[in-house]
Parts: structure tokens; sequence; C-alpha cells
């Protein structure tokens, strides 16, 4: 905090800013830092949920191959008189 010591005061300000350094800098530094971890979790977070979607895709594909490969063995064991 700067105290006005007449002829001192903008010395004093100055010499507090370097030592301490501006609050209301640090504050945005603070709050700039608190942004970008959420930003980087945001990320890591879609990033997984990019992941699931690629291998649900992969899930129903082999379901679709499994469920043509049961009915052509129905339709053959239907032509050949098995059912």
């Amino acid at each position: 905090m700067c105290i006005y010591l007449g002829s001192c005061f903008k010395y004093e300000c100055t010499l507090e800013k370097a030592i301490y350094g501006n609050p209301d800098s640090n504050i945005a530094r603070e709050i700039s830092n608190e942004k970008q971890q959420k930003i980087i979790k945001v990320i890591e977070e879609g990033k997984a949920v990019e992941n699931i979607r690629v291998m649900t895709d992969t899930i129903v594909d082999i379901t679709e191959q499994i469920n043509l490969l049961a009915l052509n063995e129905i339709t053959e064991a239907a032509r050949d008189g098995e059912m």
C-alpha cells in the first residue's frame, strides 16, 4: 500500500511495486493462471470424450458386422432346411 510521504510518495510507491509487485497485476495473473488451468482441463476432458466416441463407433461397427453375419447364417440355414 502506498503511503503519502510528501515528495517521496512516488518513490515509495515505485519501490513497493518493485518489491511486492502491483497487487492488481498479481490478481490478474492469478485469475489468468486459474483460467488457463481450467481450459487445459476442459481440453483434456474433450480428448477423453472424443476417445470414448471413437470406441463407441467401433463397437457399433463390430455389432453391425456380427448382426449381418448372424443374419447370413440364419438365411443359409433356412435355405438348407435346417431351421
